[in-house]
Formats: structure tokens, sequence, C-alpha cells
């Protein structure tokens, strides 16, 4: 095989990589299970300008956002991101809507696996959505005549 066509082989390969990557976009969702607690964690991945897969990750309930990780691998089925700034990573097998790893943080090792995230009313269906069902209520009038009369 020629050198010429041992690059245009290897130009491919690492643009067929970058392009799948690269469809690593949007919220991906997990909850991090600490035995004792569980901590919801949002991973926020984007292309930069030079088309590479970027990251930030959110606490909710930490009230945490942005916090800025680095993608040191990012390959068809995987994918390696660190945190210098709370010494945590993440290293991840993408199987199509799921990216199953481990979270390391500090010596601690967890499962994390995420999911692309829900919108927030498909989250929270208690929100009530029309057509609104409102049963027949009978309603009392009586007003207490005693004082010290309080509704339990």
């Amino acid at each position: 095989m020629s050198d010429k066509m041992k690059f245009s082989i290897a130009v491919l390969l690492i643009c067929v990589c970058a392009a799948e990557c690269a469809a690593l976009t949007g919220k991906w969702r997990g909850e991090l299970n600490m035995g004792y607690a569980k901590l919801p964690l949002v991973f926020n991945f984007s292309e930069n300008n030079n088309g590479e897969t970027a990251a930030t990750m959110d606490s909710p309930q930490q009230n945490a956002k942005g916090i800025p990780l680095e993608v040191t691998f990012c390959d068809t089925d995987s994918i390696s991101l660190t945190c210098n700034l709370i010494g945590a990573s993440f290293n991840g097998k993408i199987h199509g809507t799921t990216i199953n790893g481990t979270f390391k943080q500090r010596g601690f090792s967890f499962p994390l696996s995420l999911a692309p995230e829900q919108d927030l009313s498909e989250r929270r269906p208690q929100t009530p959505q029309p057509p609104f069902h409102i049963p027949n209520v009978t309603r009392c009038s009586y007003l207490p005549t005693e004082p010290n009369w309080r509704a339990h």
C-alpha cells in the first residue's frame, strides 16, 4: 500500500472518529449513588470552534453549574473526562442512548450511567397539563361558633 493511500485512510479514520464523538452533544444526566446519598449530575457536551467535543458539568443539588471539564479522550464508543478543579474524572462507554462508566473523585469510585436529559416537563410529571379534570366537590359553609375552635 502506498504512503498516499495510508495517509488517506488515516485521515478518513480520524474524521470518522471525530464526527462520531462530535455527535455527543446536549445535556446528559445521571445519578451518582454514593451509598448514603444520591447526587444528580448533568454533563453538558458541545462542539467547540475546532469541531472537538467540549464539556462542562452541573451539580444541581449543590447549585454548581458550568464546572469545566477536559475531554482527554473521545472515540466512537468511549469518552474520558477530567476535572482538575474538583479532582474528578469520568471514563465511560457509549452504548447508543446511554453512557455507562465510572466517576472517580479523591480516591473514591462510583458507577455512573448517563442518559440524554429529558425536558423538565417530562421529568416533573406532577406539573399539571391541560385538560384539567376537576371533580364535583360539595362545599361546606359551616362557620364555627366556638371561640377556641381550630381546623385540624
